[in-house]
């Protein structure tokens, strides 16, 4: 017993023990850095992995999100697809009725654009018989002068001329019938 009194007195030794412990306790703060170090290392990898994790799952449902629409939009595809024949057959049949409407109403609209060409014809005939008789008339022309002393008056002048039946003329030649047959 009396060794380890003197060796605790002992200053070597005191100096060695207190080396050792304070050798030991940097060792700890050491290791313990190191083990708060290695513990800041995965949670930061942690979160790391929980953002990147995030981010893929926000890709892979976009990406879900995209095949959805492209089903979707592939489903309106055969849709259309589908409808396909059906529209041309409505486009064909259209131009089909058309042609034919064309073809039936073209005579009767011909004939009505003649009845009115005709119509205009006969017009322009009396307008140049009209300015035949002025030429006549200023050239002094006794026989026209006479034929024209019969009807002075307005009245008489608009009887002849049938001013108020034109537009019942060019109406009947214009007129639209009904056609019996739908």
């Amino acid at each position: 017993g009396s060794r380890q009194t003197s060796n605790s007195e002992d200053p070597m030794v005191q100096a060695a023990s207190a080396a050792a412990n304070m050798r030991l306790t940097l060792e700890q703060v050491r290791l313990a850095q190191a083990t708060a170090e290695l513990k800041r290392f995965q949670l930061l990898r942690h979160i790391v992995a929980h953002k990147q994790r995030r981010k893929f799952e926000i890709g892979e449902n976009i990406l879900a999100s995209l095949h959805g629409v492209r089903a979707y939009y592939h489903h309106c595809s055969d849709l259309v697809t589908g409808l396909l024949p059906t529209m041309n057959r409505f486009q064909v049949e259209q131009e089909s009725i058309r042609n034919s409407l064309e073809q039936k109403l073209s005579p009767s609209w011909k004939a009505r654009e003649n009845d009115i060409e005709g119509t205009i014809a006969t017009l322009r005939q009396a307008t140049q018989k009209a300015s035949a008789t002025v030429q006549a008339i200023s050239n002094g022309n006794r026989n026209v002068i006479e034929q024209q002393s019969s009807s002075f008056g307005l009245d008489d002048i608009e009887n002849k001329v049938q001013i108020w039946r034109v537009p019942s003329v060019l109406a009947d030649s214009t007129r639209l019938q009904r056609d019996p047959t739908p």
